[in-house]
């Protein structure tokens, strides 16, 4: 709708906030994922974007495209310290 897209659109150009995507499996949460960092990359001449996945399904570039091997709190940390301005994670593993 108009104004979901309007929503959407003002979280991307902001100065922060968050965007949450749920959804069952094959529901196209990570196509979303995608098209939102492609939309926020395509709105800055440079970002700094992360993007924490257990299984990259594109390259999504600019971000830094990290597997998720390790527990999800140390790659938070990790990604954190890099001071992104935008952090995805994607399908965070069942503990």
């Amino acid at each position: 709708s108009d104004a979901l897209r309007a929503t959407i659109e003002q979280a991307l150009t902001g100065g922060s906030g968050a965007i949450v995507v749920v959804g069952p499996p094959q529901s196209g949460r990570s196509t979303t994922l995608y098209s939102l960092m492609r939309a926020y990359g395509a709105q800055r001449s440079r970002s700094n974007a992360v993007a924490l996945e257990q299984e990259p399904l594109l390259a999504l570039e600019p971000a830094s495209q990290v597997l998720i091997r390790e527990p999800l709190e140390k790659l938070m940390r990790v990604a954190m310290s890099q001071l992104p301005d935008v952090l995805m994670v994607d399908e965070p593993p069942a503990e």
